[in-house]
């Protein structure tokens, strides 16, 4: 019953392509009110194929500022 619902959510295809299970689990309580268990999610989201895109981190070049170091005294 519950998982035919998850399972017709995958008309929501490029946004299910985007969100991995913890993250799904959280847009349909939102979105649907509806609670869905973790491991439920997951095994759906395997058996449908749908995986999340994992992003580029973002690099960090450090501070732009010059700062003033203090001897150690």
């Amino acid at each position: 019953m519950e998982d035919q619902f998850l399972k017709e959510l995958e008309g929501h295809q490029r946004l299910l392509g985007v969100l991995g299970y913890p993250r799904m689990q959280i847009w349909l309580k939102k979105m649907y009110g509806k609670h869905a268990n973790h491991k439920r999610v997951y095994r759906l989201m395997k058996q449908m194929g749908i995986q999340a895109q994992i992003r580029k981190k973002k690099r960090f070049y450090g501070q732009k500022e010059v700062r003033v170091v203090s001897d150690n005294v």
